[in-house]
């Protein structure tokens, strides 16, 4: 088959006729379905029709609808149903177990869009349609200086509406990251726990207040909470991430967890908690002690012992506002060596002390580890990693460079000192087996300078299924023409990818997924299928948009540095979808009348 014929096949196959998915279906649903059929065999009418299918959708409609997204911007307004002055609600809201408002970036501005004005109106209406919440998540990616400052949770009695939910069991709330240096001051981004009990999952995000009001506040809401499994904290941050990347202000009384801790251990009297997740982002690393006889304080809080799932900020850190950044965070990692039975690792890098912290054999259980950062810059390879069980590996490297006046940041200038300074090694070199025991693999890659490397290593990696690459610095130059490539009729970044896509395919015979993402563009993503005849019968499926939403197939941390370690980002899929303002997910058919437009 020809390379055109072949272009063209991963467009037309749309992966059959769905059987598969039949197939999947529980045993329990074939039995019913065997019952309405004899139902309709013996009385074939009209009401034996409809009453199979008000048996499915009474089977099928809440399960559909459990969980419900809301995506929205300041343009939402424009986007609302509304009869007689009352905004119409979805019905199906009723079903809703796990509920999420995320607020987006929006592009621009309309005239006569007045932001967020009457948004915590809207929220309370959604809250009161919702009795049978077990999860709520509030997440705010808007752009800077347009973020919600009135706050809608902490109006209408919002929050006192969670806090009235029985069946509420994990409550995640991020704020904006919009904290620069004029704002930093006057800014109060917290709402109050007082009330909430009996959560096993609680994850404060980017608030910025009081700090002992907070550290108290949080300190009783998790004595409140013995059956905790999952906890996450960080503080907002007052730094331009695109121009700096993200560095922290660290001075001498900057010692939040460590207050935290102690109040919970000290004043309360509490157990340590039995937690299988922590994260600890932004402002929340795990420094050394201040006060005295606290050598271990992380212990009053935690069972480190029990931990499965640890994730924490080691970025860099300046002592003023003003300041140069320095080296990474100085974690102090006694605190963290209790830590056996990690299976999951994320960091902001993979430098300085973390080193001899993994190279501990306590440290032999992680098998998922993803890092922002490492040693890209260096001759030679720097250390070595021996995780036997590691089988899924992220990295995102996106090392902070200038901005032009726009806020934009330019294209990597190819004859530049950073560009030349790239070393030809990968995280690979770094691992003493060289990920020949890795399943799924997220890596930064400079294509001019490391994939020649990089493709001597594919053939090792005979577990891989899924790979995604990234490229090396945020606004580099996607996907240049390799000598060892062709690229005829290649007129656009998806087909030059798939060139690309079918090198590696023919070096590492056992991937099944494959990701390539462009600079401010969406992703090209295919399912490799095994034909009977090696490499050459094989045929790449185009992965849908819906698809890569649907189904987690790849890893999507550290899209962009300004969030704390381990804090998922709007996927870069998602972020090509202009429209609409106000989504709800998934689509409502049963209100396809009056909300046609959701």
């Amino acid at each position: 088959m020809s390379t055109n014929a072949n272009m063209n096949s991963k467009e037309d196959y749309n992966g059959g006729d769905g059987k598969h998915l039949l197939s999947n279906l529980p045993l329990e649903i074939w039995i019913n379905v065997g019952k309405q059929m004899h139902t309709l065999q013996l009385f074939k009418s009209l009401g034996a029709i409809a009453q199979t299918c008000k048996f499915f959708s009474d089977i099928f409609v809440p399960i559909l609808y459990s969980r419900r997204i809301i995506y929205v911007d300041e343009r939402w307004q424009s986007n609302l149903p509304v009869v007689n002055n009352n905004s119409i609600l979805p019905s199906t809201l009723i079903h809703a177990k796990d509920l999420e408002f995320h607020f987006t970036k929006s592009i621009m501005i309309l005239d006569g869009i007045t932001g967020y004005e009457g948004f915590d109106e809207f929220v309370a209406k959604v809250l009161s349609r919702t009795p049978n919440l077990r999860s709520f998540r509030w997440s705010d990616q808007s752009l800077p200086g347009s973020s919600l400052q009135n706050l809608p949770l902490r109006e209408r009695g919002n929050m006192e509406k969670l806090r009235r939910n029985p069946k509420l069991r994990h409550l995640w709330i991020e704020f904006s990251t919009d904290l620069n240096g004029k704002k930093y001051a006057e800014a109060n981004r917290w709402c109050s726990l007082e009330g909430f009990c009996n959560l096993t999952s609680l994850n404060l995000h980017n608030f910025y207040g009081n700090n002992s009001q907070i550290t108290d506040e949080l300190a009783q809401c998790l004595v409140n909470c013995p059956n905790l499994k999952s906890l996450g904290i960080s503080l907002g941050s007052h730094y331009d991430w695109k121009t700096l990347g993200g560095p922290v202000v660290k001075d001498e009384t900057d010692n939040f967890l460590e207050q935290l801790c102690s109040l919970y251990g000290d004043r309360y009297d509490s157990r340590p908690l039995d937690l299988h997740t922590l994260r600890l982002g932004f402002g929340a690393s795990p420094y050394a002690p201040k006060m005295r006889d606290n050598q271990n304080y992380l212990q009053n809080l935690v069972c480190t012992k029990g931990l499965l799932s640890l994730e924490f900020y080691n970025g860099l850190w300046v002592e003023h506002l003003e300041g140069v950044p320095k080296d990474v965070l100085p974690i102090d990692f006694q605190l963290l060596e209790g830590c056996e039975s990690l299976t999951h690792l994320s960091m902001t890098g993979l430098e300085g002390d973390v080193i001899d912290w993994l190279s501990n054999r306590k440290r032999f259980s992680i098998r998922t580890m993803s890092t922002a950062s490492y040693s890209h810059f260096s001759d030679e390879i720097s250390f070595k990693l021996d995780l036997p069980n590691l089988s899924t590996l992220v990295t995102h490297n996106q090392a902070p460079r200038p901005v032009n006046e726009d806020g934009d940041v330019p294209p990597l200038d190819p004859s530049s000192v950073l560009h030349h300074a790239v070393s030809k090694y990968t995280i690979l070199d770094n691992l003493l087996n060289k990920g020949s025991q890795l399943t799924s693999l997220t890596l930064c890659i400079h294509y001019e300078i490391q994939w020649e490397n990089f493709c001597s290593q594919l053939a090792n990696l005979n577990l891989l299924t899924h790979l995604r690459l990234n490229d090396l610095f945020r606004g580099g130059i996607s996907l240049p023409i390799q000598p060892s490539l062709s690229f005829k009729n290649a007129t656009s970044y998806p087909d030059r990818a798939y060139y690309y896509a079918q090198e590696i395919s023919k070096l590492c015979p056992s991937l099944r997924y494959l990701m390539i993402s462009f600079s401010r563009k969406p992703p090209a993503a295919w399912e490799i299928i095994p034909g009977g005849d090696g490499v050459r019968d094989r045929r790449f499926r185009t992965l849908s948009v819906d698809e890569l939403n649907t189904f987690e197939l790849f890893s999507d941390d550290f899209d962009e540095l300004e969030k704390p370690t381990g804090l998922l980002l709007e996927s870069q899929w998602e972020k090509a979808r202009p429209y609409p303002y106000l989504r709800w997910a998934p689509h409502d058919a049963h209100d396809e009348q009056t909300t046609s437009r959701w």
